[in-house]
């Protein structure tokens, strides 16, 4: 006891080694448990602990260092559970320890809460991860099937044209098809664009979101068409001249400034509506969030001896207030 007065940890544990070695009792392993808390080594706080717990149950600082191993564990509701026990066993053998195993019991409390209110968060988080996930990836392919339709559309309408124009040229090997001055301005205009898509480095975010995924598309179709194209040459032999060139000339058109003005809106409107539910699910979240608001409860509302809000509260002559029915429980 003098060494542990004297703040000498070590030399203190080997007299209580030296004693427990003479004759095994509670008050040494529990010594030597006090002195193991003071130099952090947890583990064998555990084990003298239990030593003392296994020679007398009822010991109240065997019980109470437990707890304290596990409150360092983060195991709260094992150290709950044993500052509540040596809590029952003052009350038992009309001990008074202060308030230093309530401050104990309090800690775990407020620990556990905070581990299981950040695990909330955490799941909270992730869900709403997942959802905004969902959204736009619904949002995408939403845009790129009406994107996908519409190019479908314009195709059919051309091979129309194409179709006809052969019907009155059955002689000619060459697929011709006149190009107006105002489709040459429509092309060049879309070519400027897809330059400057270049120029950016990819970068469209100023451009109509309609041109955006169109630009996708064309390249993508141009490749189709490309080797379709190739096979037929390779196939029968006969020059398609000009084809390659007025498909992707027509395919271009689609992505110019004169894009139809109603796969405009129904862009803006899928745009709409997904914004509009993200907003929503956002400001549910929020709300959630602010309604669990971390909430201290003030120390002066709980009872000292129930440690709960006291919702019917009365006053010693001390001065002191409990829970009528702890007061009347425990006189």
């Amino acid at each position: 006891n003098k060494h542990f007065s004297q703040k000498k940890y070590n030399d203190a544990i080997q007299c209580y080694n030296s004693a427990i070695q003479q004759s095994e009792k509670a008050i040494y392993y529990v010594n030597r448990a006090l002195c193991y808390i003071k130099l952090k080594q947890w583990d064998k706080v555990y084990l003298d602990s239990r030593h003392a717990l296994d020679l007398d149950s009822t010991y109240i600082k065997a019980n109470c260092y437990l707890g304290q191993y596990y409150l360092e564990q983060q195991r709260y509701d094992e150290a709950i559970y044993y500052f509540k026990y040596s809590l029952d066993l003052c009350k038992l053998q009309n001990k008074n320890f202060g308030d230093e195993i309530n401050r104990l019991l309090r800690i775990a409390q407020k620990n556990r809460f905070l581990l299981i209110e950040n695990k909330r968060i955490d799941c909270e988080i992730e869900l709403q991860t997942y959802l905004k996930t969902l959204i736009m990836n619904d949002k995408e392919k939403r845009i790129q099937q009406r994107i996908e339709n519409y190019i479908h559309d314009k195709e059919q309408e051309k091979k129309g044209e194409s179709i006809n124009e052969n019907n009155s040229n059955e002689n000619t090997k060459h697929y011709v098809i006149n190009v107006t001055p105002r489709e040459k301005t429509m092309v060049s205009e879309s070519m400027d664009t897809t330059n400057r898509l270049s120029n950016n480095g990819g970068n469209s975010s100023d451009l109509p979101l309609s041109k955006q995924y169109l630009s996708k598309a064309i390249g993508h179709h141009n490749t189709e068409i490309s080797t379709t194209l190739g096979t037929l040459t390779s196939g029968t032999g006969t020059a398609v001249t000009g084809a390659t060139t007025t498909t992707t000339a027509a395919l271009q058109t689609i992505g110019s400034n004169i894009i139809d003005h109603q796969l405009e809106e129904d862009l803006k409107d899928i745009e709409r509506v997904c914004d509009k539910s993200l907003s929503e699910m956002n400001r549910l979240f929020n709300e959630l969030d602010q309604r669990r608001q971390k909430r201290e409860i003030p120390e002066y509302l709980t009872c000292k001896l129930c440690y709960d809000i006291m919702r019917d509260p009365v006053i010693t002559p001390y001065g002191i207030t409990y829970c009528r029915g702890c007061i009347e429980e425990n006189l």
